[in-house]
This record gives structure tokens, C-alpha cells and sequence, in this order.
């Protein structure tokens, strides 16, 4: 009877064991899935089709994050230790209850992996936001990303609230700017290096007040969305004036051109739509050093990048490639007109294959018409 209690006693709960399996049940398919979504976009599938396809994987990958939190909720409540039964008769003890790491060594799982799911399980409140912002990219979440974002919030060293930007990066900004006129994130200090016209300290609450002019931003990592979310609607409805100039607005009350410093969050609804509006943008080679106020540096654990919204893009990637890998952006409408500039550079190199004005115009005249109706 003795032997028999001993053997019930080293087996794991069902629920925790079963929930083990269900998780490694889906990631193996949502890998599969993924894999799906990959060869359709190769064999080139109707957009409606590979939509709901997305829309399926997205809900999977929601459901399985929802299930490894659950399992991180239940191996957080394992014991530490079970410590010694002395209910299996007079003068018996036994320590034969499993400890938390052997409980989790039965399950198959190594600790770092269970501390994955025990992290997750702890900062649920992060997941709903991440879950918006992935969904609305069109990416697909993971536990992966979400430990990702967990790891950079508890960092004090990734966050550069209190940062003050590199001198090499400013000069290289008033390069392209010409001059600073507003830096609306900033503080005493870090103007010494800025230089701007105007700048707003925390105090001051940049995001309450009228922007304008040439930009520079290195919003608090806490906060960005916030400030990208009031730079992209100055900058936008500047635009808008642009193409409308007897309005009677005063041009000095918008932002015209702007250098933003901010973490490379592909991942985020909030970088996607800062990216869409710029002109260029560089993904910056190795990491930050973020002086302090009070004298000393942190290195950010981040990846940052450097985008820029005006019309001197190429001035832009002139400059700031040297600090990393640099991309222009185009509109629809400006990467057509590109494609159409270059077929026709193509045409006027190939006089054998074009040999009239006529054949030329006529060639340029089907790659449009094939142009329009591809998309």
C-alpha cells in the first residue's frame, strides 16, 4: 500500500500535463500554418482569398498566446518544494513529492522555457495592446514578440526617457533641416546639444502644444505612439496647405520637414503608419548610447532608425547612411511614375529594339496601359 501512495504521488496533475501538450499541439500547427501562408504568397493567390487565410492564422496565434499564458499561470502556482508526506503510516516519512523544477522537468519542458511562459503569464496587460497592434500591421502575433516587448519595458537602459541624443546624430539632422526650430521632447540639457529654436521639456507636455516648422524628435519610448500620432497630423495637414496656398493659414504653424529618432517597432500599428508618411528612413547599425543628465551613458538593448518626413530624401540617405542601412519610400502614385521613368530610360538605351519615335511610344504606351491593369 505503501509503494502504491509513493507512485500517486510523483504523477503531475492531469490539467497541467495536458495543457503541456495542447500548447505544443498548436505551435506546431500554427508553424504549418504559417508555412501555408508563406506558398501562397509565392504562387501569387487572390488577395481575398490569402486575406481570410491571414485573418484565420491571426485568430489562431491569438488563441495559442492565450493558452501558453494559461500554462504559464499554472506553472508559476507549482510549489517551490513539496517538502516531506508523513501520512503513510507510523515512523514513515518520504520526500519522493516532486519539486517545482523537477515537476517541470517531467513535463518534458527545460526552465528557460517554462520561465517563458511564467513571464508572459505575468504581464498579461501588455498582450491585448500588442495583440491590436500586430493585427492591424497584418503580422501575426507571438509569444516571442510579446516577451520581446515585456523584456524592453523592464529595462530601464531601453527606455531613453532621460536620454539626450548623440552630438554626431544632431549635427547630421541640421544638416538636413538647415536649422531646428522645434524639438518637442526634450529638456534644458538636452537642448545644449539640440540647439532648437523652441523645445518643450516634460513639464511643458510637448503633446499639448501647436508644433511647427523643422522637427526633431526623440520621443520618450513610454510615449512615442502619442508623439508620432501629433507629428504625423501636423506634418500631414502641413501638406495639405501646401497644395492650397491661399487659404490664408499662417505656413509657420505646421511642420514642414521633421528628423524622428525612434525604436525600430516593425512589429507596431503606431511605426507602420510613421513609415507610409516618410520620404526615408534608416535602420541604424548596432546600438544607441544615450548620454544621461547626471554624466553618465546607457546603451539601449532597442534597435532604432532614423525617418524622415520632406522632400529632401536623398539628401537624407547621403548623410545618414553612414549610420546604418538606408531605404526611400514611395507612394503608389510615385512608384509608378518611377517604373514608367525607367521603362523609358530602357526604350531610348535599346535603339535596335526601338527603332522609331513611333515603336517607342507605342512600346511606352503598353508598359502603362500593363502597368494600370496589374494593379
Amino acid at each position: 500500500m505503501t509503494q502504491e501512495l509513493q507512485n500517486q504521488s510523483t504523477e503531475l496533475a492531469t490539467p497541467l500535463a495536458d495543457a503541456v501538450k495542447q500548447v505544443q499541439f498548436n505551435q506546431e500547427v500554427l508553424v504549418a500554418r504559417r508555412a501555408e501562408l508563406n506558398a501562397m504568397k509565392k504562387v501569387s493567390l487572390p488577395n481575398e482569398e490569402f486575406k481570410l487565410k491571414l485573418l484565420e492564422t491571426q485568430k489562431m496565434a491569438e488563441d495559442l498566446l492565450d493558452a501558453e499564458i494559461k500554462l504559464g499561470i499554472m506553472l508559476s502556482e507549482l510549489p517551490e518544494s513539496q517538502g516531506k508526506r508523513t501520512d503513510l503510516g507510523p515512523g514513515t516519512t518520504t520526500d519522493n513529492r516532486l519539486s517545482k523544477k523537477e515537476s517541470i522537468a517531467k513535463l518534458g519542458l527545460s526552465p528557460s522555457t517554462a520561465q517563458r511562459f511564467i513571464t508572459l503569464a505575468a504581464h498579461q496587460e501588455i498582450t491585448d495592446q500588442l495583440k491590436k497592434d500586430i493585427r492591424n500591421s497584418g503580422k501575426i502575433i507571438s509569444m516571442t514578440a510579446v516577451l520581446r516587448a515585456i523584456s524592453a519595458l523592464k529595462k530601464p537602459s531601453d527606455d531613453n526617457s532621460e536620454g539626450i541624443t548623440p552630438s554626431c546624430y544632431i549635427e547630421s539632422a541640421r544638416l538636413i533641416l538647415g536649422e531646428i526650430d522645434l524639438d518637442p521632447a526634450s529638456s534644458e540639457e538636452a537642448n545644449k546639444i539640440v540647439q532648437a529654436t523652441t523645445y518643450y521639456t516634460k513639464e511643458q507636455d510637448g503633446l499639448r502644444q501647436k508644433w511647427y516648422g523643422r522637427v526633431w524628435l526623440n520621443p520618450p519610448d513610454s510615449m512615442t505612439e502619442k508623439f508620432v500620432n501629433k507629428l504625423l497630423s501636423s506634418y500631414i495637414e502641413s501638406q495639405y496647405y501646401d497644395e492650397n496656398d491661399d487659404n490664408g493659414e499662417d505656413d509657420d504653424m505646421f511642420v514642414d520637414s521633421a528628423i524622428v529618432l525612434v525604436r525600430n517597432a516593425k512589429e507596431t500599428e503606431w511605426f507602420n503608419r510613421l513609415v507610409r508618411n516618410s520620404s526615408a528612413i534608416v535602420f541604424i547599425s548596432g546600438k544607441i548610447k544615450f548620454d544621461k543628465p547626471d554624466g553618465n551613458s546607457g546603451t539601449s538593448l532597442n534597435g532604432y532608425a532614423f525617418v524622415y518626413l520632406g522632400n529632401k530624401e536623398c539628401d537624407f540617405i547621403a548623410e545618414f547612411s553612414k549610420y546604418g542601412w538606408p531605404a526611400l519610400l514611395f507612394s503608389e502614385s510615385d512608384l509608378q511614375e518611377l517604373k514608367i521613368n525607367l521603362h523609358k530610360k530602357y526604350i531610348e538605351s535599346h535603339p535596335e529594339e526601338f527603332r522609331n519615335s513611333r515603336e517607342k511610344k507605342e512600346a511606352l504606351q503598353k508598359f502603362i496601359s500593363n502597368l494600370n491593369s496589374n494593379n
